[in-house]
């Protein structure tokens, strides 16, 4: 996947409409811990936890018990919701691992995987039929499964990496295009690294002197936050190298989860204190958020939002759900409105690796910005969504590609233009 980064040229009120956003707790009907979060729209979210699987398909007003038929033994660490109807979850009972798959909202539950004396810690569906699962190792070999049939069957051929010594965490896979990390607990922060959907992996180390418990996200496949202990790491090139965000706020506390989008970011701290904490400037700057008091394991932002916002749940202890909304949604308040669509030409060109591309576009519309090479195979899809009117930059990088002429086009409501670009290396 080509490596992008969107940057409107306005000023936005992010710090005014998201910083000081208000988390709001939701009735879960449960006062059991709840681990794992999967929030797949604005309107359908999943969770999990020690005997319990939770759905709302209508923003959080209401939560259903979805348990169905599993046993109320089950562990529920990780959740991954599909859509309103489809969800895979993970857990144990008696010490052996488990996942199970719904299609009818949680009414009843098929077992599509067992492992004897395993522990399953993250279950990603990457669209379409494909997916893949992480567990620990067992018999010293990291638990690695992929599934081509939406989680009814996975199988682990072919895939094989040692894991002597080493365990992961709860929620601790993020996958973005082909390429895939994982966390473990091994006292360097290793983090495993494949860039081919999780064949082969090689490994990174973030530089932590312990590890015990990690959580990972990236908001581009380039660029990423990583947790080790209480530490928060950064990187800008896949974790090639990573950095210490020496200006994490909230201690040394547990970070559970992590998540965020375009520069925005959001993280948990597993501590009873305020414990939600943001930035909007791709992690220079860090607040605290007002939320209700809890020790918060998991957060999720929607990842099927539209209308240019998206919504975010966070999971805890006692049950607890809280619940923030419109957090993405950037409002310019330049008053230099373009009065046509335009696309203009990258710069540089010829480029290696990376170029810009700017666009303006003169009112709110959906709008989609796509690579084609010479043959018109899609390379890239660069913007595939709504924006506001105003003039925005797009970062296309070429790493992955070899020299030639690649085109890209831009269309919104009827208007469509294309121009071209030279990769040289």
């Amino acid at each position: 996947m080509k490596k992008i980064l969107i940057t409107s040229l306005f000023i936005f009120t992010f710090i005014l409409n998201s910083l000081n956003a208000q988390w709001v707790q939701q009735t879960s009907g449960t006062t059991a811990l709840l681990k794992s979060v999967s929030a797949v729209s604005d309107q359908i979210c999943w969770a999990s936890g020690a005997g319990v699987v939770l759905r709302t398909t209508d923003g959080g007003a209401t939560w259903i018990n979805a348990l169905g038929n599993i046993a109320s033994t089950f562990g529920g660490s990780n959740i991954w919701g599909v859509d309103g109807q489809t969800a895979l979850v993970t857990g144990t009972i008696s010490g052996n691992a488990f996942v199970y798959r719904t299609s009818n909202g949680g009414t009843s539950w098929s077992q599509v995987f067992t492992q004897t004396g395993g522990f399953i810690n993250s279950v990603q569906l990457t669209g379409g039929l494909n997916g893949y699962m992480m567990g620990d190792p067992v018999g010293n070999r990291w638990s690695l499964w992929n599934t081509g049939t939406i989680g009814l069957s996975w199988d682990s051929t072919g895939i094989r990496l040692d894991g002597t010594g080493e365990a992961s965490w709860n929620n601790g896979m993020m996958i973005s295009g082909s390429k895939m990390w994982f966390v473990t607990n091994t006292a360097t922060g290793k983090i495993y690294y494949s860039t081919n959907s999780g064949t082969t992996f090689t490994a990174q180390q973030t530089g932590a002197t312990s590890a015990t418990f990690g959580a990972i996200w990236f908001n581009y496949p380039f660029q990423g936050l990583a947790s080790s202990n209480g530490s928060l790491f950064s990187t800008s090139n896949s974790g090639t190298t990573w950095t210490v965000v020496s200006n994490a706020p909230g201690g040394t506390a547990n970070i559970g989860g992590i998540t965020g989008k375009n520069l925005k970011w959001w993280f948990t701290r597993n501590t009873a204190s305020t414990s939600i904490y943001t930035s909007g400037d791709n992690g220079t700057t860090w607040s605290s958020q007002t939320c209700p008091s809890g020790a918060y394991s998991h957060i999720s932002m929607g990842r099927l939002s539209t209308g240019g916002t998206a919504n975010i749940w966070a999971v805890g202890d006692a049950g607890k759900i809280i619940f923030l909304s419109g957090v993405v949604g950037v409002e310019p308040i330049n008053s230099q409105m373009p009065s046509k669509y335009l696309l203009e030409q990258n710069y540089p060109n010829p480029f290696n690796p990376q170029t810009n591309i700017n666009f303006s576009i003169p009112k709110n519309t959906f709008v989609k910005l796509k690579v084609f090479n010479t043959t018109g195979k899609l390379i890239s899809e660069l913007v595939n969504e709504y924006e506001t009117a105003g003039n925005y930059s797009v970062k296309f990088d070429g790493s992955d590609l070899s020299s030639g002429i690649y085109f890209y086009t831009i269309e919104s409501e009827g208007f469509r233009e294309t121009k071209s670009m030279m990769l040289i290396k």
